[in-house]
């Protein structure tokens, strides 16, 4: 729909805690039950800003070949948005340059405004595609709509392809023909963003619809049921009401469900376009009422927004595929609506949820003096060797910082070879960027279970700004083995590692 700013590594919470003023203070802690944990590991950019491809709809073939369906731009004034088909055979590294265009507003008729916000199920011989529209030129009083097509033969030629030829939208009465009608309506106050942005999930034989209903004093995700097998479902649904209260400046959430666990799982972003933006993770037994399970922060990416995952045709997440959550981003050097898109590889555990100890055990000899180490060149690198003795969980490092300004520390935790060479070789375990922040304070890492072994953590200062750099002992017990640069030196870097209790058996990492 019309851009508006409208009311978004493993499994790593990363924190700055202390006398760094811009951030946020650490997650709430989860609740200690069984449930869904979430690895988000290191992507890519999809769409590089020119525009914008946001609100993701992904499918995962049988092949491994991927469907992706976004929201770009119109033709402008009377035509805001199309939605965008894209297909990618080398499991999301490259798309179809541009992709096509293949649902677009009718003139004249309900979504005359807009087609945006897409959704993808596929069931009874038909694909079908969910979007949101409005004829208010407000961009407000935002109604859901959908339309169909033709599925091809499974195993057929292009069974995962979308030509955008011969989409049928919904009448109110059937499909097709000139007449376009919503299939939700928004019963709120006009000048309020109204329903949209819809999700789908087939459980045979029952169609679970879940979509955003933000009016005056709400901002929910709401879930309604429908008959599969019914060739009119769009006319005959069964309100359930909220399924999601969604937290401050949190938007669409688009859900799946996870056969191996029997659970659903939702993402959303929360503090959508903003500094401290995120992904919030939600988890649910009947689809019908969700809990909240984690939030990964990104600290390095500015205004994360409209959140999508992956799954297969009827919205069913398979841990045996290459799984993803892809969301659009509002660089703070970007103009207005230039977002790109970003592909974040994620895995699903189910297990208990543990936590670290409170008590950390320090990598250094708390008695022996210290030196500021200061990092004034991209090139620089601080890293230590260290031991973990059980399954670890969490990391600090003690960092300075002078100035807000490009203020930058990127981190990287490898699990240790042969040398210290080969290790910053390998392909690190976590990746992160910490940025705006000043003062003096412990960088925390937060992850699922490693499990003991040599492990390496490295840290960087990628824009080489002065006034950047951590401490290092002088002298003392030696605990780890601390490099500068490549070269081995003397002391240890202020570091501490957080341990699981004695007897806790979390799900490790392998």
């Amino acid at each position: 729909m019309k851009i508006l700013p409208r009311l978004l590594s493993l499994l790593a919470a990363f924190t700055l805690v202390a006398a760094c003023s811009l951030l946020p203070a650490p997650n709430a802690a989860q609740p200690q039950s069984k449930a869904l944990q979430v690895m988000d590991e290191p992507g890519w950019v999809i769409y590089k800003a020119g525009r914008y491809r946001y609100g993701p709809s992904i499918v995962i073939n049988a092949d491994n070949s991927i469907d992706l369906w976004t929201c770009s731009p119109g033709t402008g004034e009377f035509a805001w948005d199309y939605i965008r088909y894209q297909h990618s055979t080398d499991g999301g590294k490259s798309w179809d340059p541009d992709g096509e265009v293949v649902l677009t507003p009718t003139a004249g008729s309900r979504d005359s405004y807009a087609a945006c916000d897409p959704g993808v199920i596929r069931f009874g011989g038909y694909t079908y595609l969910g979007y949101t529209s409005t004829v208010d030129k407000r961009a407000t009083d935002n109604e859901v709509f959908v339309a169909r097509q033709a599925a091809p033969a499974e195993g057929s030629a292009g069974a995962g392809k979308d030509d955008g030829a011969d989409w049928e939208k919904w009448n109110g009465g059937g499909w097709g023909g000139e007449t376009v009608a919503q299939f939700i309506d928004f019963t709120g106050d006009p000048l309020a963003y109204g329903a949209g942005e819809p999700a789908f999930v087939l459980i045979t034989p029952t169609l679970y619809i879940y979509y955003s209903w933000v009016d005056a004093g709400l901002n929910q995700t709401r879930v309604a049921t429908a008959d599969a097998r019914d060739p009119d479902w769009p006319a005959h649904l069964t309100d359930i009401g909220v399924a999601i209260e969604r937290g401050p400046g949190e938007d669409s959430t688009d859900i799946k469900y996870v056969d191996a666990y029997q659970k659903f799982i939702g993402v959303s972003t929360r503090q959508r376009f903003g500094g401290t933006s995120s992904l919030q993770f939600y988890e649910s037994r009947d689809g019908l009422k969700f809990t909240p399970i984690y939030t990964a922060n990104y600290y390095d990416k500015h205004g994360l927004h409209n959140a999508g995952l992956s799954g297969d045709w009827q919205g069913h997440l398979d841990l045996q595929k290459a799984n993803f959550v892809a969301y659009a981003l509002q660089d703070i050097d970007y103009a207005w609506t230039n977002w790109d898109t970003y592909l974040n590889p994620i895995r699903l555990y189910n297990g208990e949820l543990q936590t670290p100890e409170s008590q950390a055990t320090e990598l250094f000899d708390a008695q022996a003096v210290t030196d500021t180490i200061r990092m004034t060149s991209e090139q620089d690198i601080a890293a230590e060797r260290f031991q973990a003795e059980r399954s670890l969980g969490a990391l600090e490092v003690y960092v300075t910082c002078s100035g807000l300004s490009a203020s930058v520390f990127q981190f990287e935790l490898y699990r240790w070879q042969d040398n210290y060479a080969s290790t910053l070789s390998s392909t690190p375990l976590i990746t992160e960027t910490f940025h705006n922040f000043s003062g003096q304070a412990w960088l925390r890492m937060d992850f699922p279970a490693l499990p003991a072994g040599e492990y390496l953590w490295a840290l960087h200062n990628p824009r080489g700004k002065a006034g950047m750099g951590l401490f290092r002992t002088e002298a003392g017990e030696t605990r780890a083995s601390a490099y500068w640069n490549g070269a081995e030196v003397a002391g240890d870097y202020l570091s501490r590692a957080y341990y699981y209790p004695q007897g806790s058996r979390p799900t490790e990492t392998p």
